[in-house]
């Protein structure tokens, strides 16, 4: 609407933009300012105004497949899993009765897991079990702040893991009661998030990239006794 149509408390919002961002800004900015003013005028009978609307919808998918081969002294099984999920959120945390300050989440996750793993079934008192495992994860996110009605432009973020590991271990049972366990499990992950980079922004420094690397050697050993 133009300034003839405005309420009292519009036309004093339209002349404080006019004085705050000048002629040629005032210009450049008339539909977001006039959007705002519509905020100022009466919605009409039985209708009102109201923060954001909240939601938060979640879809999530996933399946496994375990496979598992015997022979003769050993034991080979196979376990593959895949999983996506996607949720979006949105909410208003201004408290008043339009829509103020608010922000639009968008999620979306699918990992793969992968292991594969021998044991023995029959070496008497000697029980041997060993693997490998394989796990690849990515978060894609996006936000958008939100003001008065407006929605701005998106961040975005992925974030990426890769880890494997792989895993050993050796039981003797000393006695029927009393047994020895012993393991080690090496595991390496890579980690990496990067934030794109925003044309729209003059003053974004560009692609931001960061990257970690872990690794652990774990093992252990368990002396254990069986009661009873």
């Amino acid at each position: 609407p133009g300034s003839s149509s405005l309420t009292g408390a519009a036309l004093a919002y339209d002349e404080y933009a006019r004085e705050f961002f000048g002629e040629a800004g005032y210009n450049a900015n008339i539909n977001q300012i006039h959007h705002i003013e519509s905020l100022f005028v009466n919605p009409g009978k039985h209708a009102t105004y109201g923060a954001y609307l909240a939601y938060a919808p979640t879809w999530d998918y996933g399946g496994s497949i375990r496979a598992v081969w015997t022979l003769p002294g050993i034991e080979f099984t196979n376990i593959s899993a895949l999983r996506w999920n996607e949720s979006r959120f949105q909410g208003d945390i201004g408290v008043g009765p339009v829509a103020m300050a608010g922000f639009q989440v968008h999620v979306q996750r699918h990992y793969f897991y992968q292991e594969d793993r021998a044991q023995t079934t029959d070496l008497g008192r000697l029980h041997l079990l060993g693997g490998f495992t394989y796990f690849s994860d990515q978060i894609n996110n996006r936000i958008n702040g939100q003001f008065f009605g407006f929605t701005l432009s998106p961040t975005f973020n992925t974030e990426k893991t890769t880890s494997w590991s792989a895993y050993g271990q050796g039981i003797y049972d000393i006695t029927d009661a009393l047994s020895l366990t012993a393991s080690l499990r090496y595991i390496h992950e890579t980690r990496n998030d990067l934030f794109p980079p925003d044309a729209s922004d003059p003053f974004d420094p560009g692609a931001e990239i960061s990257k970690s690397l872990e690794t652990k050697f774990l093992p252990a050993a368990t002396l254990s006794y069986k009661t009873g």
